[in-house]
């Protein structure tokens, strides 16, 4: 996720107006993404703590 982040903000440092729009809409899915994969591993953290200290 680091490496496609820094990508994305090379090209978007980089690019023409038209294409900063197209970046811009590839930042989107990123930025979801990103959200999602932190938010599965707080969940799982979560539970894995609620199950140790129940056990």
């Amino acid at each position: 996720m680091f490496i496609v982040g820094i990508v994305i903000g090379i090209q978007f440092m980089v690019a023409s107006a038209e294409d900063k729009a197209k970046v811009k809409e590839a930042l989107v899915p990123y930025v979801i993404g990103c959200a999602v994969i932190f938010g599965a591993f707080t969940i799982w953290s979560m539970v894995v703590n609620v199950m140790q200290k129940t056990f």
